[in-house]
């Protein structure tokens, strides 16, 4: 009786043993998972220069693109915290449209003058994200020195690496009080109009890189 007595017991202490040898070991594992789940990703991302921005503009009553152009990226950074977008800005150098060879020379001459852009004394246009959520960005967009709230739905994608940004922003311009363009909307009765249209679209496809 002793000697199964004996053998239960140590059968028992065996037991413990490596239930305890166990159970340490899941709690140091657990341990291990909840430190990566609770890590802040946080990181800047710079925009490559390579990229630009499409713009589209049309004539009042047209119903397809009458003008189709680059214009290229000065610089830009994409702020993210938690895998979210949280700010971040872009400058587009309106002098590049002159490298445009599609666009004819009297339009950009008259698109970089006092009347619209004013190319000499604002030679870039800026956004700057103040909010991004449901796939909506939202922030300001500052042109001739006139600031607009704008937002537009975008698409993104998160790395490590880098992010993908594309969308297609749709811009009223006569806020940006453009002289010209305020002078050819003057007219009361808009189906007299033959001028350029106050609507451009911005087509986005943009990528920025981890810093």
């Amino acid at each position: 009786m002793k000697k199964l007595f004996s053998l239960l017991s140590s059968i028992l202490l065996i037991f413990l043993f490596f239930s305890c040898g166990n159970s340490e070991s899941l709690t140091n594992d657990s341990v291990t998972n909840n430190s990566l789940v609770s890590v802040t990703k946080s990181a800047n991302y710079v925009i490559d220069t390579t990229n630009y921005v499409i713009w589209r503009a049309r004539h009042m009553k047209d119903t397809t693109d009458d003008y189709v152009s680059k214009l290229y990226v000065k610089n830009g950074k994409i702020e993210v915290l938690d895998d979210k977008i949280v700010g971040g800005s872009i400058s587009i150098n309106l002098a590049s449209m002159k490298m445009d060879d599609e666009l004819p020379g009297n339009l950009i001459k008259h698109l970089t003058s006092t009347g619209y852009f004013n190319l000499a004394s604002f030679p870039f246009i800026d956004y700057t994200i103040t909010n991004f959520t449901n796939d909506s960005c939202f922030g300001e967009l500052s042109v001739i020195g006139v600031n607009q709230q704008i937002n537009f739905p975008l698409e993104v994608l998160i790395s490590d690496e880098s992010i993908q940004a594309k969308g297609t922003a749709l811009i009223d311009m006569l806020p940006f009080k453009m002289p010209d363009l305020l002078k050819t909307h003057s007219k009361e009765n808009r189906d007299e109009i033959k001028g350029p249209n106050n609507f451009i679209y911005l087509d986005i496809d943009i990528t920025a890189y981890r810093s």
